[in-house]
């Protein structure tokens, strides 16, 4: 981690690469990451302009190389392959590194059980279509709900842009959404969800959470961007996919369980 003050107006990738040596794709890949802070707020965009006085915290760090790992391999057999998705890297990306069909899609920072088709995807593309397949994700959310479960309903759609990312929100308009939850473990000031969608829209957990006053923590773009210093990425985990004769879970990673630990 290093500590940057602006003395001279520039764009944030300009800024940084004066101060390190790791090339500016490596440091492109920080900012874009949710490595860097522009004073004291997560700042994703490498073209934003920072101004003198700012200050810039940034925690620079190589951009991962991603390849097929036999261990995060959960299950296949002849027609699918679920696989436990690293944080970093999109789900088409990860479909065209393990050569195998695209089925539904994890946001790019979300861990856990992903089902790829190796043939025909269409029918598990119909399964979750017709919400037959049973979702279960963990989360580590901001406060304490006031109770131990419920539910999120109403329909989702886009409400706005920044920088060119889409934000989704809860609207009059716009397509149904569903998500049961219930509280697992609370802290003070955190609290584990395990959260159970029957629809799938993007990034839905992310808006059901947030419209509960319960954010997921690191999530910079529906949460606080004054985000936990050290805390890269927001802390969602498909944790289990069930269907048919097939029940798949993926552990929580470690960066996951050591902010549980030490949150909780």
């Amino acid at each position: 981690m290093k500590k940057l003050k602006v003395t001279v107006p520039s764009r944030l990738l300009s800024f940084v690469k004066d101060s390190f040596e790791l090339p500016t794709k490596d440091l492109r890949w920080s900012i874009e990451h949710g490595r860097c802070f522009v004073n004291g707020d997560v700042e994703r965009f490498s073209s934003t302009r920072v101004r003198k006085g700012d200050e810039v915290v940034i925690w620079p760090a190589k951009r991962p190389v991603f390849k097929k790992e036999e261990k995060r391999v959960l299950f296949e057999d002849e027609e699918v392959l679920f696989y436990n998705k690293p944080p970093y890297i999109t789900s088409s990306d990860l479909a065209k590194m393990l050569d195998v069909h695209l089925v539904h899609r994890l946001d790019r920072d979300t861990t856990g059980v992903i089902l790829f088709a190796k043939n025909n995807p269409t029918p598990y593309e119909k399964l979750f279509q017709d919400r037959r397949i049973e979702k279960t994700y963990f989360t580590l959310v901001e406060g304490v709900p006031k109770k131990k479960s419920g539910y999120v309903t109403g329909k989702m759609r886009k409400i706005g842009t920044r920088e060119g990312a889409v934000i989704w929100g809860l609207a009059q308009a716009g397509s149904w959404s569903h998500t049961d939850w219930e509280c697992e473990e609370s802290g003070k000031k955190y609290s584990f969800i395990c959260c159970r969608p029957l629809s799938g829209r993007t990034h839905q957990i992310r808006v059901h959470m947030r419209s509960l006053g319960h954010p997921v923590i690191g999530d910079c773009e529906y949460g606080n961007r004054k985000a936990i210093p050290g805390l890269f990425r927001p802390l969602l985990h498909a944790r289990e996919l069930k269907f048919g004769s097939y029940c798949v879970t993926a552990p929580l990673p470690s960066d996951f369980r050591q902010w549980k630990e030490k949150l909780l």
